[in-house]
């Protein structure tokens, strides 16, 4: 186990108490410390660990063992800003060993911790699906693996969204100036990853989701969005999919555009980060295009801070960096 020191505060975070109560017990020699040359408290990692064992203690690491110091190690590394590469290494593991709780509990823990939904979608799941998917086409998993890991981290999404979404006060799960989203994936796609990142982060900002699922015929996209009035449309895109099919899509949805529900569309996906200035001259009043989930994450800040003319707002939003390449097989 790493011998990491822990700041008093850091300490406090994990046993989920006040700092002032670990310096109590520092203070009494029921927890051991070390003091810095400024005289501050450095708590070694073990020695909490054994502390909130032997006093029977809750300690949010505990969920994670015999791996408690390997989680810290990743947190604090993406903390200070060198990304979240120890965590996509020991979540891809998780899954391997067909684990389903430890990831769940770690994407949970992340967002209490404070990091931003879309970040953890780009830089952590993204990356674990996209290894899971290389890994599949290099012969190293089967159609079997890939899908059990696949639907495990698929789990652990939907827990965190469900487990975010039941922590909110009555009345509070959707927020009528936000409007609603109609979410699925774009025709061919089964992989949905992506539309449900898409439908969290929309759900974060109040956002009443009207979820289609996978493989999604694109005229009906326009009519679930004419008949709940709604307000966005997010298409979710899966590579090998790409700008071709993102125009054959735009060029489809600007025929069955409806004046009388007028909206934006936007695109997105890891093959069209470049795709923007390609997007033909449509009736939608905006056309977009986004590579990454922090892209459309600012791009809905943005909405709520701005007049919005059109009734309905369309948004064709990919998995982005997010999904398995469509070399694997088909999704669940």
């Amino acid at each position: 186990m790493g011998d990491f020191l822990l700041t008093t505060r850091q300490a406090a975070e994990l046993l989920g108490i006040h700092a002032s109560s670990v310096k109590r017990w520092c203070n009494a020699d029921l927890l051991a410390c070390e003091q810095t040359e400024g005289g501050h408290r450095r708590i070694r990692l073990h020695e909490l660990l054994r502390f909130a064992r032997t006093e029977n203690h809750p300690c949010i690491l505990f969920d994670f063992a015999p791996d408690e110091a390997a989680v810290w190690e990743g947190i604090e590394a993406a903390r200070r800003g060198e990304g979240f590469g120890r965590l996509v290494g020991l979540l891809y593991g998780w899954l391997e060993l067909s684990e389903r709780e430890r990831p769940e509990r770690l994407l949970l823990f992340l967002l209490e911790m404070g990091f931003a939904p879309e970040q953890v979608f780009d830089e952590l799941l993204g990356p674990v699906m996209h290894r899971v998917g290389a890994s599949w086409a290099d012969g190293v998993l089967t159609v079997g693996d890939e899908h059990r890991m696949t639907q495990a981290l698929r789990d652990a999404l939907l827990m965190a969204y469900i487990s975010r979404r039941a922590r909110r006060a009555p009345g509070q799960t959707t927020n009528e100036a936000a409007g609603t989203a109609i979410v699925g994936c774009a025709p061919g796609d089964d992989h949905e990853m992506g539309a449900l990142m898409a439908r969290f982060l929309l759900g974060e900002r109040g956002w009443k989701v009207i979820y289609l699922g996978a493989n999604v015929p694109v005229e009906d996209f326009v009519i679930q969005q004419v008949r709940h009035e709604a307000s966005l449309i997010a298409i979710a895109m899966t590579p090998p999919h790409g700008p071709a099919e993102a125009l054959a899509h735009v060029r489809t949805l600007a025929r069955l555009y409806e004046p009388s529900h007028p909206c934006r569309l936007v695109l997105g996906g890891r093959l069209l980060g470049g795709l923007s200035p390609e997007l033909p001259e449509t009736p939608f009043p905006e056309v977009r295009a986004f590579d990454s989930m922090l892209a459309f994450s600012d791009w809905l800040d943005q909405l709520v801070h701005v007049s919005i003319p059109p009734k309905a707002l369309a948004c064709a939003l990919s998995d982005l960096p997010l999904l398995l390449p469509r070399t694997c097989a088909a999704g669940l």
